[in-house]
């Protein structure tokens, strides 16, 4: 067996000390940032178009917090949710269809007519995954 004697820290042994900033107030501080997908969107396309603008902190997965209602408050400052695996198909197309994802009315109701679940209908899985992307982080491509 071999016995390490050499100083070890410990947190009690460590001193945080903040940098020098010129902020007058700690609501001064903007927590918002703005990502670039490099491989988003296939070859030739503009990777502007891909990108993300928020506040990068996730609400995990856990026992009843990756919920709809959950995704709704954070996104109101640009935060990120983990829905739960649970929810079937016919819950998706309502909530996502109730919080805005289409971009106008017509659209939406195009989009309606044809979201009823099927787990054998690829036009469903077409319509789905440009909106949610799988937790592996690849988007469906058929």
């Amino acid at each position: 067996m071999r016995i390490e004697s050499d100083l070890k820290l410990d947190y009690k042994d460590v001193l945080l000390r903040p940098k020098r900033s010129e902020l007058t107030s700690r609501s001064d501080v903007d927590l918002v940032r703005e990502f670039t997908f490099k491989n988003a969107g296939g070859e030739g396309s503009d990777p502007k178009a891909y990108g993300w603008k928020g506040i990068p902190i996730v609400a995990a997965n856990m026992d009843t917090v990756g919920t709809f209602e959950t995704a709704k408050a954070l996104a109101r400052y640009r935060m990120l949710t983990c829905i739960s695996k649970h929810y079937d198909g016919d819950v998706w197309a309502h909530k996502l269809n109730g919080y805005g994802v289409w971009k106008n009315k017509e659209q939406r109701e195009a989009n309606e007519k044809g979201w009823k679940y099927d787990r054998d209908s690829d036009c469903w899985r077409d319509r789905i995954y440009e909106h949610v992307s799988p937790s592996i982080g690849i988007k469906y491509d058929p």
